[in-house]
């Protein structure tokens, strides 16, 4: 069953307040023991009054942070949540559950939930695993009785949002997370899972697509050797499909982290550093806007990329799915007509259709257009199909590229045509970075990480968006055109080259 979860704010409160089935599962509440902790309410105040300035997802904060450990239908958790109003009477609250991974404690995340919690959300880590990458039957069932019988039994069950979840899952957890929102969506639970985050996840051709969520968000780590970057790429370009969409659609976003490894995302064998500070950020960043409606750092965190932000480097992909036109998504596997089924004119230029999933070098899942400029004065024009293409309700023209060979690329220019004359060329380096080849964990050696001779070069793509505005008229679009200048004789892949956004969403 494909439910629809895109709804207002009014209609969140409504579902959190609507009268729930009386559930038999589980067993009686615990009372407060030794392992019930407050954050100091001074913390709490300095937190909350820092966070009136603080524009940065990592280090805001509302609240302090309650915790309660508790144990429903066998399962251990635990439950930290937001302490305005006191322990005793917190608010009502989205909730976030969190599953762990293979080899790692269901408390090896607290650094995470603290943040939710400090923001607001009910944070839950509860300890289930899935058999291995492909089998979550069990641990899905635990899990949603686990669910079901906090929200009857738990103290403050009657504050969760039920119908405003989030789900992360780390490693295994991420196969966990994305098998138990499919399973909630069956069987129309009155769960509403909005969006998921999968931390360095495990990825066995089990993608996500609309309708069990609204939104992926994929973090990753290029040195990760128990699960290479290629997990996370495919999981990307796994997950829905890249074709046009009008609400029905996943927003899918990617991060990944230079000089990462897997058991960075925990606090197990890694002290606090930057992957933690990126990832307390991304997450908050994006379920503040799936499960809020909060839109205060999307731009800036989800939809684009933060340069500088910590001194980990960072490469990132976005797909809206709201409102989005697709004028070349290389799917079809033409070289010469596009998704629109316009027509594709190199000139003083080469362009080939490549399968990505089959070259050595890529690390992506999907197809492409492969580029070059044989002159400077090198293009590749992206027609419209019919008399041109109003793109007025959209807000960007969006593409994910990646460079090839050569030196890093500081000289392509993207122009549009609209009613017969071209716009001033729009420089592609002042609205993002061309992701550039650079060494990933290729093989994981016998001691179980990646040496030396363990890494390889790999070419990814990041998502570059301009506004539209940025080219002046756009109501009557006859072609997209990428210019090489002084980039040619480069290669360059380029795929979902799309319209994206919508002039009235957030």
């Amino acid at each position: 069953m494909k439910t629809f979860k895109r709804l207002t704010e009014s209609s969140h409160r409504f579902l959190a307040c609507a009268t729930l089935p009386i559930l038999a599962a589980g067993c009686a509440d615990q009372g407060p023991d030794d392992l019930d902790l407050m954050e100091p309410d001074a913390t709490a105040l300095q937190s909350a009054t820092a966070a009136m300035t603080a524009s940065d997802p990592s280090s805001h904060t509302t609240n302090g942070w309650c915790l309660h450990k508790r144990r429903y239908s066998g399962t251990r958790a635990r439950i930290y949540y937001p302490s305005s109003g006191g322990c005793s009477n917190p608010p009502h609250s989205p909730m976030v559950a969190l599953f762990r991974g293979t080899g790692f404690d269901y408390a090896d995340y607290n650094y995470l939930l603290k943040h939710l919690a400090r923001n607001g959300y009910i944070a839950v880590s509860i300890d289930v695993l899935g058999a291995n990458a492909s089998n979550h039957g069990a641990a899905v069932d635990d899990a949603v009785d686990f669910l079901d019988a906090m929200r009857t039994n738990w103290t403050h069950g009657s504050k969760i949002l039920v119908g405003n979840v989030g789900l992360i899952g780390h490693s295994r957890g991420g196969g966990t997370a994305r098998a138990l929102a499919e399973e909630l969506d069956a069987s129309a639970s009155y769960w509403g899972v909005r969006g998921i985050v999968g931390l360095a996840s495990t990825f066995s051709n089990d993608g996500i697509d609309f309708g069990a969520t609204d939104a992926l968000m994929v973090l990753h780590g290029t040195d990760d050797a128990d699960q290479l970057p290629d997990k996370g790429f495919g999981l990307y370009d796994g997950s829905d499909s890249e074709g046009s969409a009008l609400f029905n659609a996943l927003d899918k976003s990617m991060k990944l982290f230079d000089n990462t490894v897997h058991e960075q995302f925990s606090e197990r064998y890694s002290a606090t550093g930057d992957t933690q500070t990126m990832t307390k950020g991304y997450v908050l960043a994006f379920m503040a806007a799936h499960l809020r409606n909060d839109y205060t750092w999307y731009d800036d965190y989800i939809r684009n990329n933060p340069q500088g932000w910590t001194a980990k480097e960072t490469f990132g992909q976005f797909t809206d799915g709201v409102y989005r036109t697709v004028l070349d998504n290389g799917e079809s596997g033409s070289s010469s007509t596009n998704t629109m089924g316009g027509s594709i004119s190199p000139s003083s230029a080469s362009a080939f259709n490549i399968d990505l999933a089959n070259n050595a070098t890529s690390v992506h899942e999907t197809r492409a257009m492969r580029v070059r400029g044989s002159s400077t004065s090198g293009s590749v024009t992206w027609y419209t199909s019919g008399s041109g293409f109003n793109a007025n309700a959209h807000v960007a023209l969006s593409l994910r590229i990646g460079q090839v060979t050569g030196s890093a690329a500081s000289d392509l220019t993207v122009q549009l045509r609209n009613d017969g004359a071209w716009s001033t060329e729009v420089a592609l380096d002042d609205f993002g970075v061309v992701a550039q080849s650079m060494p990933m964990c290729d093989a994981q050696n016998a001691s179980g990480n990646c040496g030396f001779y363990d890494f390889t070069n790999r070419t990814s793509m990041t998502t570059i968006r301009i506004p539209l505005d940025e080219f002046g008229a756009h109501g009557d679009v006859e072609a997209v055109r990428l210019r090489f200048n002084g980039d040619a004789y480069k290669y360059f892949d380029v795929d979902n080259l799309a319209f994206e956004g919508w002039t009235a969403a957030p």
